[in-house]
């Protein structure tokens, strides 16, 4: 049975906070940070029609894009060696925490 919402806000707001009361800990804190950021006042929603964003950033767009993620491994190739070093000793000492579960859910902690 699908709840019809006169007043979307005030609805909403009671069926999310229903919701959260049934998370585990975890999911009502992902919910939560997913909340804030649709509430960021930069977030713009995409037309229903558009499926992904393959559909709307140009390939000059993703060109330019590559270039830039390019450029900033070039320039921080020596801090990535190292995070990847540190995290090499830290996994075999077994400090590190896997990061998604069983059901291939991300762990939160």
């Amino acid at each position: 049975m699908q709840t019809q919402l006169t007043s979307p806000v005030a609805n909403y707001s009671q069926l999310i906070a229903a919701l959260v009361k049934t998370l585990p800990v975890e999911k009502a804190a992902q919910l939560y940070a997913f909340a804030r950021f649709l509430s960021a006042d930069d977030f713009v929603t995409p037309s229903v029609e558009i499926e992904d964003d393959i559909n709307f950033i140009s390939d000059a767009e993703l060109a330019q894009e590559d270039e830039l993620w390019a450029a900033s491994m070039a320039r921080h190739a020596d801090k990535f060696a190292e995070l990847k070093a540190k995290a090499r000793v830290d996994a075999k000492a077994g400090k590190a925490i896997p990061a998604y579960d069983e059901n291939g859910e991300f762990v939160l902690k």
